[in-house]
């Protein structure tokens, strides 16, 4: 860096000059042409402030360099503490410029001064001041340092806070969060929230409180975040990660919030799903599925349809002619058909992953908690395509509701009832998604006759798992029990429904003899087991109910 020019005033009598003229005069002066020429270079000086800025400025300078203890900035004005704070914007604008740094102390407002100012006043040269370039993340950790700093009075913590954050009101994140939210303590609880999000962390939702509001607004906010009434919990701010009560709930910010706070770059900090939700294609073993001739024809469909080669381009078809792109299937028919195992065997075959959506984890007994949750499931999956296609790629994954009996059944009429009214909103908000989705979903259902009229034409594709044939048993039979005979093969098939889901049983116990045994079991114990499969059978055993 070039050696900072001189100046060709004296700039340290022009200081003297406007504080010898100003003390005691309650911020006034005697307007001299000399008092005028002072003041026009200072304010040039100290980059382009205003007349009171200069004065103000002055005294401070004049209290810093006299280092009198007694000597306070009303004392050098002779003006009461009150009027002093009429120019608290003045003070605000000094600071947010770096000429002074405010500090809260026990004794009240503490003024210092950037080392760089007092060596370029003292040198009578101009002033450079390195400002330390901050980024949200970094602006975030210093907010969250100072709030976490106990031993420190809270009104000390705000006031510190509040000054490093004008000062930084350059940054997007921080102007935008300033624009948007008023009050001091919620814009705090936000940055601190901010910043754990980045290192991976979660809030526990009393800590953050009690550690960012007062005493007395501390018990009131959490009260108000658990019923759904805190400002930054209504406006999309912030949002719970668990609902429990005030002990036990924790909280993290939303995907509105991770937007502001990081921009494209919100897609580097995404949390992996876990591993119960999230199955990847590679984790998938493969397996041949014996459908009818229809159903068939039905699943070779999906499997060209969502291949990569053609799923973009089919999209992009859709689109041009107004069409929306999302691929929604139901797959229904009664249970052990296969249903689930093909959805496994499709995303092998296209190689995509699956997000497996748990029905019952969005059940919650906190009012609102299951309507978010399931809003939270599509924010994640469309947060997840973004991530992919930020990254160069456009393999939608899969996202799988099983067993969506629970909410996709016929919506019930509302007689004031909670769980009434809660299932009633979880569906209007799977409806209003499904209207609107980007992607790949497939549900599936065992209890078809019960779904809600409203999600018939939300899915594209409806496919139903019919009864299979004597044949498509019998090469079920064969292609778990190799060795068996086609003529055994046949008579199992013909004399028991089984789904495919109870075959798997029956070949799983007659594998678990054989480890035992050290020999294959014979056709009578396999009937005996057939027979023993059913909890409700009919005397003999076979031609019990079954659907593929």
């Amino acid at each position: 860096m070039k050696e900072p020019r001189k100046v060709r005033w004296n700039v340290l009598a022009a200081i003297e000059y406007v504080c010898a003229n100003t003390m005691e005069r309650q911020l006034k002066y005697e307007n001299t042409s000399k008092m005028q020429k002072c003041l026009e270079h200072l304010k040039s000086y100290f980059g382009g402030i205003n007349e009171t800025q200069v004065i103000i400025l002055c005294g401070l300078l004049f209290i810093n360099f006299k280092k009198d203890r007694d000597m306070t900035i009303s004392k050098f004005f002779a003006i009461s503490p009150l009027t002093y704070l009429q120019h608290n914007k003045e003070i605000e604008e000094l600071s947010k410029r770096n000429l002074v740094t405010v500090s809260i102390t026990d004794a009240g407002h503490s003024y210092s001064f950037n080392e760089d100012i007092i060596r370029s006043i003292l040198r009578n040269q101009e002033i450079i001041i390195i400002k330390k370039k901050y980024d949200s993340v970094s602006f975030t950790k210093v907010i969250r340092d100072i709030i976490d700093t106990s031993w420190k009075e809270h009104d000390r913590k705000m006031r510190e806070s509040y000054d490093f954050e004008i000062k930084n009101l350059d940054i997007p994140f921080v102007k935008n969060i300033n624009d948007c939210i008023k009050s001091h303590e919620d814009r705090y609880c936000l940055y601190t929230l901010c910043y754990y999000y980045t290192h991976g962390w979660v809030a526990e939702l009393q800590t953050l409180f009690l550690g960012v509001y007062d005493s007395t607004l501390g018990p009131r906010n959490m009260e108000l975040m658990i019923t759904g009434k805190h400002k930054l919990y209504k406006n999309g701010f912030i949002d719970f990660v668990q609902k429990g009560n005030v002990i036990d709930s924790t909280i993290t910010i939303t995907d509105k919030t991770k937007q502001i706070y990081l921009g494209e770059k919100a897609y580097l900090y995404e949390p992996k799903l876990d591993e119960k939700s999230l199955i990847l294609p590679d984790t998938i073993v493969s397996k041949k599925l014996f459908y009818s001739q229809e159903n068939q024809n039905q699943i070779n469909m999906l499997y060209s349809s969502l291949s990569k080669e053609n799923l973009s381009n089919i999209q992009n078809g859709l689109k041009a002619k107004g069409f929306p792109t999302g691929i929604c299937i139901l797959l229904y028919g009664a249970p052990g058909t296969g249903k689930t195992e093909s959805v496994y065997q499709i995303a092998k075959a296209t190689n995509r992953e699956i997000i497996h959506v748990d029905i019952s984890q969005t059940k919650s007994c906190w009012l609102g908690e299951s309507e978010r949750l399931i809003q939270k499931i599509f924010d994640d999956y469309k947060n997840m395509c973004q991530k992919l296609k930020l990254n160069g790629k456009n393999d939608y994954p899969i996202l799988l509701f099983n067993e969506a009996d629970a909410i996709i059944q016929k919506r019930t009429e509302f007689r004031g009832g909670g769980a009434e009214k809660t299932e009633n909103a979880m569906q209007n908000i799977l409806l209003e998604n499904l209207e609107k989705f980007d992607g790949i979903m497939i549900a599936t259902t065992n209890l078809e006759i019960n779904m809600d009229a409203a999600f018939e034409r939300r899915f594209l594709y409806k496919i139903k798992f019919e009864n299979p044939t004597i044949e498509a048993k019998t090469a079920i039979w064969q292609s778990k029990l190799n060795w068996l005979p086609d003529e055994q093969a046949k008579q199992l098939a013909s004399e028991y429904n089984f789904s495919g889901g109870e075959i798997d049983n029956v070949v799983r116990k007659a594998t678990m003899e054989e480890i035992l045994n050290g020999s294959k079991v014979t056709m009578n114990r396999l009937e005996e087991l057939c027979n023993s499969e059913k909890l409700i059978s009919s005397n003999s055993g076979r031609k019990m109910g079954f659907c593929m």
